[in-house]
């Protein structure tokens, strides 16, 4: 037996697809040879430049494919390079047509005849017009005559404004797919779609129409799609006919009524009504439909649901026994916009019943209801009552005031529920009962002020995953009785304290968010009535991973010691703190205490970050705090007690935000992290930039660590140090004026190819600084050409590569004196020519460059 070699097989297979290329590119080369046309080959085509602006490319595939594309001023006669094909056989044929007006004959003419004498030669032709750049277009009748076999037919043509009665005369019987779109067509012939018997797909969109024709014949239609026109109002039987349709699309045009004949379509699954003018709707027959998924009527005018109801007669009993909608009465009721009448009875309990054990028996696929961006005030509190297969309900953006107890009292398979953006400002007790199926539930952004003590004692196993209810007016919380909620989003309410019972059954709770309240404190109070004494966040938020407590009036931290195991992020920006300790948060990655008062953050004797515990650590934000570095100067430049010596521990720190603060010294140890990518020291006041600050470590995990007796990397290696990442230092809006780079300590770079190596992975960003354009500017415009370069002590005197330069960015860079250049760009030429060019000579010849 042979045993089979991995590398043998794999290179079989490319020197078969290699050959098969070949192959296909010889048998382009023999389909299209017209001494007009400049033809080459690309990676998956044949393209060919020919004469009047044509270009003609043939597709690599298993069909064929033909594009055809005039530019602008094209003289007549393009198509005659594609009537110059040659082949015997094909199982698809694609032409595309793009930026030419139509041929003189019919379409038919400008491929070979014996594509079409006999059936045999060909499997469909599929035809696409495009009428890019073009001012007019038009068809004529005779243009698709003879395409006997053209199966799908587009036109994206907004010059189009007319077509012929008779345009698919001969052609119609065998088209399945016809697109029209993007066109100036206001109305098309009435009986155009007689003869469409196997038409399957029919899009009208983003036309002008105004007014849909017949589609009584199109039996075996599965997809309607007429969004995007200017339609105000659609036969009542006009869906009589179409019996096998299973996807109808009418959105963004002007209807006010939905015709009844819907109700008929047995095989309806999605209905988009979206952005029309409806008013009023009555969903009995729709929600009866046993095939319905979709159902969409967002964008609309409703003021309300109304009740559910459903004439006499409308059930009839099927086989087994089970009442189903009796067709032939639903086609005869009063349309679907009517309001109930003395015809109309409500649905009965029984047939409720019968109608709950046809959708477990049938397993029928869950409704998703979207009834958002309305003007919904009112809903009848027995509208969805014989709706037992929601999936999703959407009913936001509404001005819904009043929840009726029993809106989903008989649907049992409810997930999403999206009430947000109304104007509820109560809920009952008993809204959620019977909905234990509930995964998401957004009730944010409306007037609720009190919640009932017992309002989720129904959910209390439910696998809910999202509780939303920020923005209300919430000043307490009832116990949440939701063991198995994942997230809860509480911010923008008139939350000021949280009784510690409030969260103590979210056991699987990993995201909590209390922003922007007026929470003062999270330790208990004495007038709690409370099981527990102790915290907040305590041990029985075993998962909490993501806590934001930022924007409120906090002057203490939470205690959050409890969770520091699990706790991945926490934003405590926009508070009033002083003081910090967070020892025990081993596992946090993201830390905000931005906005807040923490002055003294980079003071070594208050401890208020510790990276020993926190070495997790990847974004750290410390901005507007007010954080200065007074009182740090008197340790000793370069020891391990420096104002920033902190971050020494901070081995996974990526980010460092400390924008918007009173600094005015470049700090110094951050060039020792090895993964940090981003410091942010804009918008504080930082008036030079020293030399020593130009230097980063490229790598090196620990300075001590390092073995002085060896060079880490030779003088002559370019390579990059191991673990290297991109840091950039964004120094712009600071006060900068002076740049050190003594002439003494910097070095002519050597223009080669290893000019990039020869300076760090890392950048300052200068811009938007008050610069002095005095004679050391010469000296920085050039390191920022990457003409010289500063050269850190340990090269110069010992060559060991230890520090590398940063690269340095001018951009947005304005001289601040002298007053010639004042509020000029470094790199203007206006700059240069008026000012620098003569200080250069002066710079010069004083000995100063």
């Amino acid at each position: 037996m042979f045993r089979k070699n991995p590398s043998r097989i794999v290179l079989s297979a490319a020197i078969f697809l290699a050959f098969s290329s070949a192959m296909r590119y010889h048998n382009l080369r023999k389909l299209f040879n017209h001494p007009g046309c400049d033809c080459y080959l690309k990676p998956y085509s044949y393209s060919c430049h020919c004469q009047d602006k044509v270009h003609v490319e043939l597709g690599i595939a298993l069909d064929l494919s033909i594009a055809v594309k005039c530019d602008n001023g094209t003289g007549s006669g393009p198509y005659q390079f594609a009537s110059k094909l040659y082949f015997d056989y094909l199982s698809a044929f694609s032409l595309g047509v793009r930026g030419c007006s139509p041929p003189e004959r019919e379409f038919s003419s400008i491929l070979p005849k014996r594509l079409f004498s006999n059936a045999e030669n060909v499997g469909s032709i599929r035809l696409s017009l495009h009428c890019d750049g073009l001012q007019m277009f038009s068809f004529r009748s005779h243009h698709l005559q003879n395409l006997r076999y053209l199966k799908e037919f587009s036109i994206n043509c907004p010059p189009l404004s007319n077509i012929p009665d008779d345009l698919f005369r001969g052609t119609s019987e065998t088209i399945t797919a016809l697109d029209i779109t993007n066109t100036s067509l206001k109305y098309l012939p009435q009986n155009i779609f007689s003869h469409f018997l196997p038409l399957r797909e029919l899009h009208l969109t983003n036309n002008k129409l105004k007014a849909v024709p017949s589609l009584a014949s199109l039996t075996k239609l599965k997809t309607l799609d007429i969004s995007g026109n200017q339609i105000d109002q659609l036969d009542e039987n006009i869906f009589v006919s179409t019996k096998n349709v299973n996807m109808i699309i009418l959105n963004r045009n002007r209807l006010s009524l939905l015709p009844s004949s819907l109700c008929t379509l047995v095989h309806l699954r999605y209905l988009e009504a979206e952005d029309n003018r409806l008013q009023f709707i009555d969903l009995h027959c729709l929600t009866l439909l046993r095939s319905i998924w979709g159902l969409k009527f967002s964008g609309n005018n409703l003021l309300a649901l109304e009740r559910n109801v459903v004439p006499k007669g409308m059930f009839i009993n099927s086989g087994n026994g089970v009442k189903t909608p009796n067709k032939s009465t639903v086609a005869a009721t009063t349309p679907l916009n009517s309001n109930p009448n003395e015809n109309e009875i409500a649905i009965t309990v029984s047939q409720r019943e019968d109608y709950h054990n046809l959708f477990h028996q049938t397993n029928i696929h869950p409704l998703n209801f979207d009834c958002s961006n309305n003007n919904l005030s009112w809903i009848s509190e027995n509208v969805f009552s014989a709706v037992l297969h929601f999936g999703k309900v959407d009913l936001s953006f509404n001005r819904i005031s009043v929840l009726p107890e029993t809106l989903f009292r008989f649907t049992d398979a409810l997930e999403e529920l999206n009430l947000s953006n109304n104007l509820i400002s109560n809920i009952s007790e008993n809204f959620f009962s019977g909905l234990q199926t509930l995964s998401k539930i957004d009730l944010s952004h409306n007037a609720i002020e009190h919640l009932p003590e017992n309002i989720f004692l129904p959910l209390e196993g439910a696998s809910l995953f999202l509780l939303s209810l920020e923005g209300n007016r919430l000043s307490s919380l009832p116990i949440l009785l939701l063991p198995r909620l994942k997230e809860l989003n509480l911010a923008r309410n008139r939350l000021e304290r949280i009784s510690l019972d409030a969260l103590k059954h979210l056991h699987a709770l990993k995201r909590i968010d209390l922003s922007f309240n007026f929470i003062q404190t999270t330790e208990p109070f004495s007038s709690q009535n409370s099981e527990f004494t102790g915290n907040l966040f305590h041990t029985h938020l075993t998962t909490i991973e993501h806590i934001d407590f930022s924007y409120n009036r906090l002057t203490k931290h939470p205690n959050v010691t409890e969770v520091g195991k699990t706790l991945v992020s926490l934003n405590l920006s926009g508070n009033i703190f002083e003081e910090l300790s967070l020892n025990h948060c081993t596992n946090l990655k993201a830390l905000d205490l931005s906005n807040n008062s923490l002055q003294n953050a980079f003071r070594v004797e208050y401890h208020i970050l510790n990276f020993i515990h926190m070495y997790q650590l990847v974004h750290l934000d410390l901005s507007r705090n007010g954080i200065s570095f007074v009182g740090c100067l008197e340790y000793p430049a370069g020891t391990i007690e420096r104002c920033d010596s902190f971050l020494l521990h901070a081995f996974n720190l990526e980010e460092l935000n400390l924008a918007y603060n009173e600094i005015d010294e470049m700090p110094e140890y951050f060039s020792l992290l090895p993964n940090l990518r981003h410091v942010d020291l804009r918008y504080n006041k930082i008036k030079a930039i020293f030399f020593n600050n130009f230097f980063y470590v490229n790598g090196i995990l620990n300075v001590n660590h390092f073995d002085s007796e060896k060079n880490y990397v030779k003088t002559d290696d370019y390579y990059e140090l191991p673990n290297t990442r991109h840091l950039e230092i964004d120094l712009r809006h600071n006060e900068i004026t002076h740049v050190d780079l003594p002439e003494t300590k910097m070095e002519l770079v050597p223009q080669d190819c290893n000019v990039d190596k020869r300076f760090a992975h890392a950048t300052i960003l200068m811009g938007h600084n008050p610069i002095l354009c005095g004679c050391q500017i010469y000296r920085l415009l050039q390191y920022s050409q990457k003409e010289i370069r500063p050269v850190a002590e340990d090269e110069r005197f010992y060559g060991k590569r230890i520090k590398l330069p940063v690269k340095v960015s001018l951009q947005d860079l304005y001289c601040r004196k002298p007053l010639s250049v004042r509020g000029k760009r470094v790199f203007d030429p206006e700059t240069w020519m008026h000012h620098l060019l003569p200080l250069l000579a002066l710079c010069k010849s004083r000995g100063s460059f």
